[in-house]
């Protein structure tokens, strides 16, 4: 695991304890295990009766680009996103960004626990990686576009667009509750609820446009089904907007 001395956290990240986590997941030695346990309730860890989030998700991202040679996923966090990938990619090398130290290091461990080999885990800005030009095949992101002010989400999304190779493929999954009125109340009632104030600006952002301007084509954006029927009409349960934002450079 790398850690960047002296780093600089925004101040959009130091100023919000996000999910109304005291102090964020950032700044106590012990914030990525309570986040890790938090998250089993919006993405359960096992006994599901379906495939995981995260599973599908590397699906996804795996039939829009095929046996990725460099995958860079940002905003790890405890490494949830990653594990898929570096389980189904053996030969590919996975780097894994994230700004939380204490949640890059149960990343790390749990890797490590795995076995795994393919994958370094370092602290970076999505934003501003470091990371050489045209270096990855695959680029990704679960759940962090909503986290960021519109103007890094700008930011994140052009340095996806600087480190993918020609023909790579930007793939992330996020909330987007679509054009009803009584879902974007839901939506934007939660982004309150759980302190989560840039869910209603990424909701209004022209994302093709954006994307558009960045030289990205091919851009895909729908509805994503993170459970077995999730997307039918007659699906019975609460869900997020989970939402496949995908582009090709």
């Amino acid at each position: 695991m790398e850690v960047r001395e002296g780093m600089e956290y925004p101040e959009y990240y130091t100023a919000i304890d996000i999910h109304q986590h005291p102090g964020g997941i950032w700044s106590d030695a012990i914030a990525g295990f309570v986040y890790e346990r938090g998250a089993r309730s919006t993405t359960p860890l096992a006994g599901a009766r379906h495939k995981d989030l995260h599973e599908r998700l590397t699906a996804a991202a795996l039939e829009r680009c095929p046996a990725p040679a460099r995958v860079l996923d940002m905003a790890c966090g405890f490494g949830k996103s990653t594990r898929p990938f570096y389980e189904a990619l053996p030969a590919a090398e996975i780097e894994a960004i994230d700004f939380s130290i204490p949640c890059l290091k149960l990343a790390a461990r749990d890797a490590g626990r795995a076995g795994a080999r393919n994958v370094r885990f370092r602290q970076r800005d999505a934003a501003a990686t470091g990371y050489p030009d045209a270096s990855f095949d695959l680029v990704t992101s679960t759940m962090l576009l909503h986290e960021l002010p519109p103007k890094a989400v700008e930011r994140t999304l052009a340095e996806a667009a600087r480190v993918l190779k020609p023909g790579g493929r930007m793939v992330h999954l996020d909330f987007l509750p679509g054009e009803g009125a009584f879902a974007r109340l839901i939506h934007f009632g939660h982004s309150r609820r759980n302190n989560e104030p840039f869910m209603e600006p990424l909701a209004r952002m022209d994302l093709p446009a954006l994307l558009g301007r960045l030289g990205f084509r091919n851009v895909e954006i729908r509805p994503f089904e993170e459970a077995d029927g999730a997307l039918a009409p007659d699906y019975r349960y609460w869900r997020f907007p989970w939402a496949l934002i995908s582009a090709e450079r």
